[in-house]
């Protein structure tokens, strides 16, 4: 059923974004294409329909292929609630099912043929570990590649306050997790304090290197004041050029645009807004 999915953006479809001549481009410069994906829910960018009982017939999930909880994710430190309720009103897929895995995996599958080079997965804590292993274990399997050997960079937070299950450590197995907190406060503070300042840079209790996937912003923390940006002026600048100088971890140098309300979307893409 996965060939059904239409492979379209808000900002490009399949032709455009994954033309051949593309890809090739960018594979001579160096480039290595990483597709994004939220495997928690459905949209209907291209045209495709869904209702809100679960039925998604493009694609060919039903009622039973999503979590029964309905309620909003409220509880953080719950993981049962984390990896089964809805996010801000999302259908949630139960993806400890064969057939949704194999449906992601697939699809997944199709995007590697065209020659993206791996994924970053959103929201991963939404997803239980060990259903993330399965889904790349199929993906290995469905395109005879090695599991270890398909880039996964998994958006993951790592708060304190959450529940032990959703934290990076947990999401290690599978690929590079999120390190995207820490060196924006460094450089927001003093950074010549050996308790939180340059000294602690890939300590005991960061990530490791080659497992952290390096942020100063992206298009969350811009927007809910919990990283430094491009109104922090030096500081900003300062923290990117020192990451992508300082051995630790794989850098993102993130390119955004002005936006006046949290919700904006790109300029140009059609509605709806973006929610973050």
């Amino acid at each position: 059923m996965i060939e059904k999915v239409k492979k379209t953006a808000r900002l490009g479809s399949e032709s455009s974004a994954f033309d051949g001549r593309v890809l090739l481009g960018l594979d001579r410069l160096g480039l290595n294409p990483v597709s994004q994906r939220h495997v928690t829910s459905g949209s209907g960018t291209a045209g495709n329909t869904y209702d809100s009982a679960g039925n998604f017939p493009a694609v060919g999930y039903t009622k039973g292929d999503f979590h029964t909880c309905a309620k909003n994710i409220a509880d953080y430190s719950n993981a049962d609630e984390v990896q089964n309720c809805r996010l801000s009103g999302l259908q949630d897929l139960d993806t400890s099912q064969d057939h949704v895995q194999d449906t992601i995996a697939d699809y997944l599958a199709t995007l590697l043929d065209m020659g993206v080079y791996g994924f970053r997965v959103d929201a991963v804590k939404h997803i239980a570990a060990q259903d993330v292993a399965a889904i790349k274990a199929k993906l290995a399997a469905k395109t005879g590649r090695d599991v270890d050997g398909i880039f996964f960079e998994q958006e993951v937070i790592g708060n304190g306050s959450e529940a032990a299950s959703i934290q990076p450590v947990n999401y290690l197995a599978t690929g590079k997790v999120s390190e995207s907190k820490r060196l924006p406060a460094v450089f927001g503070g003093s950074i010549t304090v050996a308790a939180g300042g340059l000294d602690a840079i890939g300590g005991p209790t960061w990530v490791d290197s080659d497992k952290a996937a390096v942020w100063v912003t992206n298009w969350d923390t811009e927007r809910n004041g919990s990283s430094l940006t491009t109104r922090d002026g030096t500081s900003y600048l300062l923290a990117n050029a020192f990451m992508l100088a300082y051995d630790y971890g794989q850098p993102h140098i993130f390119s955004g645009y002005y936006y006046a309300s949290v919700d904006d979307g790109a300029p140009g893409a059609p509605a709806p807004p973006c929610r973050t």
